[in-house]
């Protein structure tokens, strides 16, 4: 199965990345972090991360995810993970990247908790 991913704005000002598929391949990958850093440069420091689609992933796609979170505390920024998969995030809990990475319940949830500091 391919991977891909879309980027949509939120009217919050929040930049929500969904990935779909597998997320094991490396073009797929530095596409995603480029856009990222694409959006950095833009201003953009909220981010919202949705896994929903995102069927399973190893240890190249966590070191992606390490790579996304760490770009976007570096430039000052916050984000969220919504919706991974069981077995994402079962991979999350055993590597203890939950402890890492935020995790929310809904789009909502998260978007709430990225922008209340802006409140």
């Amino acid at each position: 199965m391919s991977t891909s991913f879309n980027t949509k704005l939120h009217p919050l000002g929040v930049c929500i990345y969904s990935l779909n598929g597998d997320f094991l391949r490396n073009a797929t990958a530095e596409e995603f972090i480029d856009q990222l850093e694409h959006d950095l440069e833009k201003g953009k420091r909220k981010f919202l991360l949705n896994l929903k689609d995102l069927k399973h992933i190893d240890s190249s796609g966590l070191s992606v995810l390490l790579r996304f979170f760490t770009k976007i505390r570096n430039k000052g920024g916050d984000s969220s993970i919504i919706h991974p998969a069981v077995s994402v995030l079962k991979l999350l809990e055993i590597s203890k990247l939950n402890t890492v990475f935020r995790i929310e319940e809904s789009e909502d949830t998260a978007i709430q908790h990225l922008t209340a500091q802006e409140a």
